[in-house]
């Protein structure tokens, strides 16, 4: 069942055993928004994202017995490029398309580079299928090209199909269509899946209501396993970006074989960003066995390949995945809190009916739980999903991380029997000052900007104030910081407690460092704010295209919002959770006077080992942070240099606790406690 290639190809056993390790990956958008065109940008700079894509929180779990992988190659140290796509294999070498040029690269199938050549004539090429004369490559238009591969050029005539189509993305050949005549499965990322033939002329269709993909890149067509004919395809959608779907045909509906590339293959590889690309079904790359094929964009690119095998399906199977706050808070002042509730996707991974499934919700603070409540849906078809919200929970406990597990089971009568896909868990803070959104991981992309024209445009997010309350500053990470890029602070009131309306207060303009990727934009004085929706955020200049940091581990809908000078504010069409936190009252701290607070702010706090301090004055002298336990033992020492705005204090190597932060400036001086909750 299991071959070894090469000495890249990772073992199974090791990867399964990382990738339970791994329960919170994310994947992110990485896009510039403009007023006229809410998807103009790119998940990464040298990926081809599925507009709207929507990751979520944790991968899928899927039948096992066909997923040994084959090998598993990082294309990009290969090759000493990105932005790969289609793939095929030609005689013994695999053809490699890269989709925002002409090049193709080469690669033996054991993993050695071996060059770069063109197609005169052809160029950005997203997928690459052939037959038993020619390849044939999908570029996103509406033509399918025809390749001589003994020659390397062009063989017209090409393939021209309809315009209905919206493009020819994911491009795979059978030779089972119209009659054993042969023809073509094409598609683009959200469309319907249609048969073409030979001369394009559509043949048949599979609604998108029907076989449920979004974010197809890449397929292949399978006339070998038992069952079949199938369609396997390759998609940009949740949980991972990177996941591999089994159709039945010629009906198109999903079968219960799904995988997730990133648990195993990605996972190895330490891929960031990582995104379905194309695929191919081969033949006798380990010998006398079929293997499925595939390119995953983002750092690093991967090839890699799967056995095809017999998968082996549960009879009784509940999945349960996806755990999200409805709110979206993953950080809320304790001044501030407010009802929570959590949403969860199940879904019935078997092949029987589940007559009743459970799904029990438990908060946990500080060991002890402080919140259950059980929710259940009846009489579930096999392969069907839902979601699933628990009642509204008030973390009440204060200060500390709040853990929210999942757990589906059964009812009595039936025993499920994969018990690895039944618990999620999602944790949140409750904080001294500050609200998030965002999950502390920021993704490797070059940021959320806006463009479109204008003096000016400003970042904003939404967030709900329970209770009156002073903001001071507001928190921002940025991806891709630019040394005399100019930003501040910005507070606005909202229309009906949603949309954005005038601003009502612009923070100390701040001069950026591309050596430093966190801002405390301050609030001269405070604002006080009634309870209400407040939308806080960030100044973008004119040609300023400041790659604020973010997040789609956890996205809320209807919460971001733009605006660009002379224009209106506008709904983000990026779903992702923006790196901006408003930040209220002073944090907890034990200074000689309300000025020494004043002067540093301590951030997140509680915070799980990494915590920031910014300074809210310029000093003419270097600052000293000492950091003690509660009898006094000084554990950790740095200097802040003249003039630093921030320093980022790694406190990780210690356990969960409170400490004392002082900073001495040499003319001010102020402690502050920090709790540790890992």
């Amino acid at each position: 069942m299991r071959n070894l290639l090469h000495s890249l190809t990772v073992s199974f056993a090791s990867i399964a055993l990382a990738a339970s390790l791994f329960l919170l990956p994310d994947f992110a958008i990485a896009q510039s928004e403009s007023p006229l065109d809410f998807h103009d940008g790119v998940y990464a700079p040298s990926s081809d994202v599925s507009p709207g894509v929507l990751p979520s929180v944790l991968p899928a779990e899927s039948p096992e017995a066909l997923w040994d992988i084959q090998f598993n190659y990082n294309a990009t140290a290969l090759s000493g490029r990105a932005g790969m796509a289609g793939i095929v294999k030609v005689d013994t070498v695999f053809w490699v398309s890269r989709w925002q040029n002409d090049s193709i690269h080469r690669f033996s199938i054991n993993g050695q580079f071996l060059g770069t050549f063109i197609i005169p004539g052809l160029s950005g090429v997203r997928s690459f299928t052939k037959d038993d004369t020619y390849v044939y490559a999908g570029k996103a238009n509406d033509t399918i090209y025809r390749i001589d591969p003994t020659t390397s050029t062009l063989a017209p005539p090409h393939i021209k199909v309809s315009s209905t189509i919206g493009g020819v993305r994911h491009c795979t050949f059978s030779n089972d269509l119209n009659s054993n005549q042969g023809g073509f499965y094409v598609g683009n990322f959200n469309t319907a899946i249609y048969a073409v033939s030979r001369t394009g002329t559509t043949l048949s269709s599979i609604p998108a209501a029907t076989h449920g993909l979004t974010g197809m890149y890449g397929s292949c067509y399978d006339n070998v396993s038992l069952g079949g004919p199938f369609l396997w395809v390759f998609s940009q959608m949740a949980p991972s970006n990177m996941m591999i779907n089994r159709l039945q045909l010629p009906t198109g509906t999903q079968t219960l074989v799904i995988h997730d590339v990133n648990s195993d293959v990605g996972v190895a590889q330490s891929s960031v960003g990582g995104l379905a690309g194309g695929m191919t079904l081969e033949y006798n790359i380990i010998p006398s066995k079929f293997s499925l094929v595939g390119v995953a964009q983002g750092t690093p690119n991967i090839i890699f390949g799967y056995e095809l095998a017999e998968p082996v399906i549960p009879a009784v199977d509940a999945k349960i995945t996806n755990i999200r706050p409805i709110e979206g808070y993953t950080q809320i002042p304790s001044a501030l809190v407010l009802p929570e509730s959590f949403e969860v996707t199940i879904f019935n991974n078997g092949l029987n009916t589940l007559d009743t499934m459970y799904v029990d919700f438990i908060v946990k603070n500080g060991g002890n739980t402080v919140f259950t409540d059980t929710r259940f849906e009846t009489n579930i078809p096999t392969a069907t999903g839902n979601s699933v919200i628990s009642a509204t929970f008030t973390p009440a406990n204060g200060v500390g991380t709040y853990d929210v597990w999942a757990i589906a089971r059964t009812s009595l009568s039936q025993v499920d029997s994969v018990s690895m896909n039944d618990t999620v868990m999602f944790s949140f803070a409750v904080s001294d000052s500050t609200f998030a959104r965002d999950n502390n991981v920021p993704n490797a992309g070059a940021g959320y900007s806006v463009g479109g024209g204008g003096e000016f445009a400003y970042i904003t997010a939404n967030y709900t104030l329970t209770a009156p309350a002073t903001v001071t500053a507001v928190w921002v990470k940025l991806s891709t910081p630019v040394t005399g890029d100019t930003t501040r602070a910005v507070v606005v009131n909202t229309i009906s407690n949603i949309v954005p309306d005038l601003v009502l207060s612009l923070g100390t303009p701040t001069v950026i460092d591309a050596n430093q990727d966190e801002y405390l934009l301050n609030i001269p004085g405070g604002l006080t704010l009634s309870p209400g929706v407040y939308s806080f955020g960030c100044y973008q200049g004119y040609n300023a295209s400041i790659g604020l940091a973010q997040s789609s581990a956890i996205y809320t809908p209807d919460v971001n919002y733009f605006y660009v000078n002379g224009g209106s504010w506008t709904a983000s069409g990026v779903q992702t959770a923006r790196f901006i936190r408003p930040v209220f009252g002073t944090p907890v701290g034990v200074g000689s006077n309300q000025a020494a607070h004043d002067f540093v702010q301590l951030y997140p706090n509680p915070s799980t080992g990494t915590f920031m301090l910014a300074f809210t004055e310029a000093a003419t002298e270097a600052a000293l942070v000492t950091v003690t336990n509660p009898m006094g033992q000084v554990l950790h020492k740095q200097e802040v240099p003249v003039n630093g705005q921030a320093v980022t204090i790694d406190f990780s190597q210690h356990g969960n606790g409170i400490y004392f932060v002082n900073v001495d400036n040499g003319v001010q001086s102020t402690t502050k406690k920090v709790l540790i909750s890992k």
